[in-house]
């Protein structure tokens, strides 16, 4: 049997189980969220003014929208990218959204600032402490959604696993956004997404190795 007669017949029966899978995906995805969820209430915590910036401040919100606008289409890509023949390419377009809206925001903000409080905003003391905590609370989607990419037959094992990882700091830097106490967008868009690109890295390392078949 060939390659290309291997890979239709695991098409074939991807296609026979996609509930299955998928609905293996989404229950790792939901357990891995709430068992970073429960890390983040245990050991790290939302901001003391949560409710009333929430309320008052379009960047705190903001973050949401961007971090937000990240997951919804990784998770999409899990989906496709779990079965050999996935069409990731169609769900590749909305992954630009959220950066494009997050240009825009950075753009707008570093017009109505003075440049050296661009400067001093962006390089805020807890970059570092921005960029652990996503990969911190990354660890636990990551290896759920790695799971049950593992129970599909990626296609492109590199991509899956990057996939995995974009999906699991995107959530992770959910979470992390409700903690942090910076808001500006000049912040968040340099910052978080060093964190998901680093967690995404790995992740494509990992799934190079570990979701080939």
């Amino acid at each position: 049997m060939n390659t290309d007669n291997f890979i239709s017949m695991l098409a074939v029966d991807a296609s026979d189980r996609e509930r299955p899978i998928e609905r293996t995906l989404l229950l790792m995805l939901v357990f891995g969220v709430l068992a970073s969820a429960v890390f983040f209430a245990w050991q790290i915590g939302t901001r003391p003014d949560v409710m009333t910036v929430a309320m008052q401040s379009w960047e705190f919100v903001f973050k949401f929208v961007v971090t937000l606008g990240v997951a919804i289409p990784a998770y999409l890509l899990a989906r496709q990218a779990m079965r050999p023949d996935g069409n990731v390419t169609s769900v590749v377009p909305l992954l630009f959204v959220a950066p494009v809206m997050l240009a825009i925001a950075m753009g707008y903000t570093a017009m109505n600032m003075p440049s050296e409080t661009v400067v001093s905003t962006v390089m805020a003391p807890n970059w570092s402490k921005c960029v652990s905590l996503i990969a911190v609370l990354a660890v636990a989607p990551f290896a759920a959604l790695f799971y049950a990419m593992r129970q599909g037959a990626p296609a492109n094992p590199a991509l899956a696993g990057a996939i995995c990882g974009l999906l699991s700091a995107a959530i992770a830097a959910t979470l992390y956004a409700s903690h942090c106490d910076m808001d500006s967008p000049l912040f968040v868009g340099v910052w978080y997404p060093v964190g998901i690109a680093a967690v995404t890295a790995i992740g494509a390392v990992a799934g190079s190795r570990l979701l080939r078949w």
